[in-house]
């Protein structure tokens, strides 16, 4: 009985913290501010001018669910990948994609002042540094540095940035730098403390914008443009100085030769019906990522230890639960799978087929069933995606394949 009634205590101290961290994540996704940098809102911190711009040569779309959709991407040297201020880390997986979409010729545009996207632009030796990035010359206020007589081989003109960072780099070559008379706040007191080595914050130029070497394009790579102020582009800023010029500048620099143009909206909430979805799928992937589930599997490891320790008493026999994130076509491939994962394979199908055929979110919404059984072109397929089911003739493992080798009729 004592061992009985201790096992029911830990069991519920167990459960007890489990939902403890599930609630504060929760609370964290669902109060979030979210918009910010989001090409779906058209306010001051919104992305929807500089997505607007996108024409002529150049196709824009959105990557919903995760860019781990980019290692099925077909011709990866007419593609720009664009991530802009992320409010997340990319996961392990994440960033092995989008090195194996670089690997194969794929092109990038990064922007942020956090330091969230380094553990994908230190993959080619450029790191985004703490600290806001001050000049003697800005536009108003101090917090809207000014760059004039920006000189590059395919742009000219001016900038105006809005409470930027700044960058280091080891390979590849500088792009945009500030004057002399700039320097950088690291201790956050808004006064440059050069009387100490120790502070760091000496005047001098501090660079900007950096690249990868456009060389390395020749031996089959792609090329990366890595910017440490991802305001410069949101429609509150982008209309101020030439900032909109060098948002086309970059594209039509990255895509000589026309190409699609992919925004990243998996690091960003949106609004609207979409955001809804989104934030209510965030959860399960936000505490399925790399660190996240350490966290989670540690705790409930620590909680079990302490709880065998004190009855001493041998556990019963555990049934293994596999957890995977499976955010792409590729991740679903997994003989682990069940039926209980129909949901999450129709998700990312659903991606699947609205990227191919190059449609909003919007317009894809509002296709008829008749419209999109045409696209799909494939009972199977269609029977999953209207009614969330198999049909009777076709197993589990047949449907993976035929998600994974579907292509556009």
């Amino acid at each position: 009985m004592k061992g009985e009634t201790f096992r029911r205590i830990w069991m519920f101290i167990f459960i007890g913290v489990l939902c403890i961290l599930v609630a504060t994540e929760g609370i964290s996704v669902l109060t979030r501010d979210f918009g910010d940098l989001s090409v779906e809102n058209e306010g001051e911190k919104g992305l929807s001018t500089a997505f607007g711009s996108i024409g002529g040569e150049h196709k824009a779309s959105v990557i919903l669910t995760s860019p781990s959709l980019l290692l099925e991407e077909e011709d990866p040297p007419t593609t720009l990948f664009i991530s802009i201020g992320p409010q997340r880390e990319y996961t392990t997986t994440e960033v092995h994609t989008l090195m194996k979409f670089y690997n194969r010729g794929g092109k990038l545009l990064l922007a942020d002042d956090t330091g969230r996207i380094n553990i994908l632009s230190r993959r080619f030796d450029i790191t985004i540094t703490p600290g806001q990035l001050y000049d003697e010359t800005f536009e108003g206020h101090p917090d809207l540095v000014k760059i004039d007589d920006v000189e590059l081989d395919f742009f000219t003109g001016f900038l105006v940035l809005n409470r930027p960072s700044s960058l280091i780099f080891s390979s590849g070559q500088g792009a945009i730098r500030s004057s002399p008379a700039s320097w950088v706040d690291r201790n956050g007191n808004g006064v440059m403390d050069n009387l100490t080595s120790s502070q760091g914050e000496a005047p001098g130029p501090r660079y900007i914008a950096a690249m990868t070497d456009p060389d390395f394009a020749s031996l089959g790579s792609g090329n990366v443009v890595v910017l440490s102020d991802p305001s410069l582009f949101m429609n509150g800023m982008i209309g101020r100085g030439d900032n909109l010029e060098l948002f086309r500048a970059l594209v039509s620099f990255l895509l000589p030769d026309g190409g699609r143009v992919v925004f990243d909206e998996s690091v960003h909430s949106t609004a609207g019906l979409i955001g809804l979805l989104q934030r209510g799928s965030s959860l399960p992937l936000i505490l399925l990522t790399d660190v996240n589930l350490k966290i989670v599997v540690g705790t409930m490891v620590t909680i079990t230890l302490f709880a065998l320790a004190y009855i001493q008493e041998p556990p019963e026999v555990q049934k293994h639960v596999s957890v995977l994130d499976r955010t792409g076509v590729a991740e679903i491939v997994d003989p682990g799978l069940s039926a209980s994962d129909m949901t999450e394979i129709r998700k990312v199908f659903l991606d699947r087929v609205r990227l191919s055929y190059g449609m909003s979110s919007e317009a894809f919404s509002g296709l008829s069933w008749n419209e999109l059984e045409e696209m799909i072109d494939s009972d199977e397929l269609f029977e999953l995606v209207r009614n969330g089911n198999l049909k009777k003739k076709m197993d589990l493992n047949n449907l993976i394949v035929e998600v994974s080798t579907w292509v556009r009729q």
